[in-house]
C-alpha cells in the first residue's frame, strides 16, 4: 500500500494515522507485508529533527495535509519504521519533495550529488538505528520527472523519463 507523506502530515484524530498502532495492525489484518512512504529526504538532508511547515499540495484529497501543517521527521520516521519491522511489514522509500513556506528545501536541490547526499543521509540514519533490513527498496523520486514532484531537475514537466538529461540525473543520483 502507499502512504506516501500522510504517514506523517495526517495525525489529528479522524485523519487515519493519527495511531500508527492502530493503522498498521489494521494493515496487516488486510494482508499487506509492504508499505511505500516519503521519509522526506529534502527535510532531513536540512534539518531533520527542525520543525518545518509544508503546502498543501491539495486540499479536496485525503493525501497529505489540506492545509499547511508543521512536521518534524526525526524521530517520528524512525519510530514508524521500528513499528513497521515489529510487525513484518517492509517499508519502500519515494519522495514527493513536498514543498515548504518559503520554498527552501527543494531549492536546496541543485544537482544530483545533492539529492544522492539527502537519500544517503536518510539511509544513514535508517542503519544507524539498526532498521536498515526493514527498507524494501528506495524510488528517488515519485513520478519522476513530472514537475509536480521533481521541480529541482532543470527539465522537469515531460513525462517521459527515458530522455538522455533525466537519465543522466537519475544515474549519476
Amino acid at each position: 500500500t502507499m502512504w506516501e507523506f500522510s504517514w506523517l502530515e495526517r495525525r489529528w484524530d479522524g485523519a487515519g494515522y493519527e495511531n500508527w498502532d492502530r493503522a498498521l495492525d489494521e494493515l496487516v489484518e488486510r494482508g499487506y507485508d509492504a508499505v511505500r512512504i516519503d521519509p522526506f529526504p529534502h527535510i532531513i538532508g536540512a534539518g531533520a529533527e527542525k520543525e518545518w511547515t509544508l503546502k498543501p499540495f491539495w486540499n479536496t484529497q485525503v493525501w497529505g495535509a489540506p492545509d499547511l501543517i508543521k512536521v518534524r521527521v526525526l524521530p517520528a520516521l524512525l519510530e514508524f519504521i521500528g513499528k513497521c519491522r515489529d510487525r513484518g511489514i517492509k517499508v519502500g522509500f519515494s519522495s514527493w519533495f513536498q514543498e515548504d513556506v518559503g520554498g527552501e528545501l527543494r531549492k536546496r536541490i541543485t544537482g544530483p550529488d545533492v539529492l544522492a547526499k539527502d537519500w544517503i543521509a536518510v539511509l544513514d540514519l535508517v542503519k544507524s538505528a539498526g532498521l536498515l533490513d526493514t527498507i524494501l527498496y528506495v524510488d528517488l523520486c515519485n513520478e519522476w520527472p513530472l514537475k509536480n514532484w521533481a521541480s529541482f531537475f532543470p527539465e522537469a514537466g515531460s513525462p517521459d523519463w527515458s530522455k538522455p538529461a533525466s537519465l543522466d540525473y537519475m544515474h549519476r543520483a
